[in-house]
């Protein structure tokens, strides 16, 4: 098993049954859902990335696509900040290249920050794909239509900096509530009063490190959508 390419591969996608049923010799499967979340080769991730995760939500951005932008805009920048290993935005690019007949620019941005912190060599966290270097502030400059930002910093709010961006029709953040921004990044009268809206987007077999194997109800994604 230490050949599988889920432990191997940064830009291989498993299923999530692959996740869950996959088993070191001699192991229970609770072993090795604890040995493939905290302790896999390819690195730590706090977004446990499956296929079918990533097909709802390569469909969710093509209906935002299509919904919220202006039908004669011929090119689409989608900018991921805090890109991390940049497989999510790998995933994306090998699904979405043009949408009826417009150019999608799919852009993973990181300023590297993480590579140094203090968390880093407990999560070992690491880098599978090349990234625009560059902090989530000089990622606005890219004139992003959709942000998409996974796991943002607990305790920090960037989406003031993605509302005031004229360019942002939307902004998706995936996470966990409790571990990521702060009071203001929910704020409903914030978002209110700088005309954004937020709704949970339903999307299946999201999972996360936060939780356990066969129970997924941590991690969710969540959209903010300009009026």
């Amino acid at each position: 098993m230490l050949n599988s390419r889920l432990l191997t591969d940064p830009s291989y996608l498993p299923s999530r049954e692959e996740i869950e049923t996959w088993k070191w010799e001699g192991t229970s499967r609770s072993d090795n859902w604890d040995d493939y979340v905290n302790h896999n080769p390819l690195g730590f991730s706090f977004e446990i990335l499956n296929d079918e995760f990533i097909e709802h939500f390569v469909e969710y951005i093509k209906w935002s696509i299509r919904n919220l932008l202006n039908n004669t805009k011929q090119e689409v920048n989608i900018v991921e900040t805090w890109a991390w290993s940049w497989r999510l935005c790998n995933f994306l690019r090998q699904s979405i290249d043009n949408i009826e007949g417009r150019i999608i620019n799919i852009i993973a941005t990181d300023d590297l920050s993480w590579e140094e912190a203090v968390m880093n060599p407990y999560f070992r966290i690491k880098r599978h794909f090349p990234v625009e270097i560059m902090d989530y502030k000089e990622s606005m400059e890219l004139d992003p239509d959709i942000v998409i930002t996974s796991w943002i910093p607990k305790d920090d709010d960037w989406t003031k900096e993605y509302r005031k961006r004229t360019t942002v029709s939307e902004y998706i953040l995936i996470r966990n509530t409790s571990d990521c921004g702060n009071d203001e990044t929910w704020n409903k009268i914030i978002l209110k009063n700088d005309w954004f809206t937020m709704q949970k987007a339903k999307l299946p077999w999201q999972m996360c490190f936060r939780d356990i194997q066969w129970r997924y109800n941590n991690s969710h994604t969540t959209s903010f959508i300009r009026k």
